[in-house]
Parts: structure tokens; sequence; C-alpha cells
């Protein structure tokens, strides 16, 4: 197991990130807009990349590679490879990044944005409802409000 298995940042069909990526990816895929990359060394997949494309734009949105080929930066060739490509077709003319900026950004740009991840609730029941559900999914006991364990799970939107 690689390092993002062990600190539970790896995409896997069971975690919450696996099943965010495939119902991102199959509503753009539906679209026509969804792209998924591979660089291959000797027929072994060394990095895959997650893409999603509309307008001009491509958004870079998980690259994985396998560790056992990590000392030749397998992610950073395979964007290279297609960025090059990308701009060989003139169909793309931005790329974006989606995610917590890295390092390795830095070799593509020093213009950043901020995301800003935002629930809004029609109704305040659900607030409520959802407060208690993170509660119960983090392994918190359910407490009756104002109580002091309540109190201290407040803060948790």
């Amino acid at each position: 197991m690689g390092w993002k298995g062990k600190e539970g940042t790896n995409i896997n069909a069971e975690n919450d990130q696996g099943k965010f990526y495939a119902k991102v990816l199959h509503g753009f895929a539906a679209r026509g807009e969804a792209v998924a990359y591979q660089l291959r060394f000797n027929g072994e997949v060394a990095a895959s990349q997650l893409a999603l494309c509309r307008n001009g734009m491509m958004v870079f949105l998980k690259t994985a590679y396998d560790e056992k080929f990590k000392e030749y930066s397998p992610g950073f060739l395979m964007q290279i490879e297609i960025v090059k490509q990308i701009f060989s077709e003139q169909q793309i003319h931005r790329v974006e990044f989606y995610g917590r900026v890295r390092n390795w950004h830095a070799k593509w740009t020093d213009s950043v944005r901020s995301i800003f991840h935002l629930n809004l609730y029609r109704y305040p029941v659900l607030k409520s409802l959802r407060r208690l559900l993170k509660q119960w999914n983090e392994g918190s006991a359910l407490v009756s409000p104002g109580s002091e364990m309540a109190d201290k799970a407040s803060g948790i939107v």
C-alpha cells in the first residue's frame, strides 16, 4: 500500500472520495465531458489522470501513480504529455487543477484561486439532521440538546 492508502486519501470504490469521483465522472461522461488518461511503462499503468472538459477548459481532478515508478515522476510526465496533446489539438485553451495547492503546481503556474465549500439548507431540520449523521458517522454518541456533550459538538456543521 502506498502513502495515499496509508493516509486514507487514495481513491477506491468504497470510500467517500471514490464515490464522489464516480458520481462526478458519471454525470460529466453522460455529456461527453469526462476524460481519463493513463501513462504506461512497458504496458504497466504508471499513472492515471481524471479530468473534466467543457467550453475550452480542462480541469485536472485527480492524479494517481504507481509508487514503484515514483522516481520517474510519472504523474508529472503524464501531465506534460496531456498538455502537449490538448494544445496541439487546440480545443482546450485553459487548464486548471482542482484541490489543495501542492508544491508541484508551481511548475505549471503561480496563479492560485481559493475554493470554498458552502452548504445551504432550505429547512433548518436538514442542518440538524446532517450534524447528527456526521456525529454518528464519526462514532460520537447521539446526545440530547443542552447536555455537556451537545455543547461540545455544537461547532459541527
